[in-house]
């Protein structure tokens, strides 16, 4: 099976890929064994949403020139939903963007997140 456009995972908070620890565990593995282009997102896992949706602009403007493709489809998981939101919303990458999957994505705010950022009003 193959994909019409690219699928870009998108990691959240403090997530990054190593070799004992994958954001996204085995999904990126079965899906290329099923013959879809999974590329995954290396963003800054401690990076804010406006920056790391700066970061994400970046990554999708190059990723669709390599791989040849008009747009890409997103999957993100928590924080990640977050900043390919802002990207889509404020970084002018809607045109590039076939999907947008989040998963456990603090749509409407997360405290501990918060705190972890820094980001609470004193």
């Amino acid at each position: 099976m193959n994909t019409k456009y690219p699928i870009l995972l998108v990691h959240g908070l403090g997530m990054k890929d190593t070799f004992f620890m994958k954001s996204f565990g085995k999904i990126d593995r079965i899906l290329k064994i099923q013959g879809y282009t999974v590329i995954k997102s290396r963003i800054d896992g401690f990076g804010s949403v406006t920056s790391n949706a700066t970061q994400l602009r970046d990554e999708i403007e190059r990723l669709l020139i390599e791989h040849r493709a008009e747009k890409v489809n997103i999957i993100a998981h928590s924080k990640g939903g977050l900043d390919c939101r802002c990207a889509i919303a404020n970084e002018g990458i809607a045109p590039l963007v076939a999907s947008l999957t989040t998963v456990n994505t603090p749509h409407r705010g997360c405290l501990f997140a918060d705190y972890l950022l820094n980001k609470v009003d004193k």
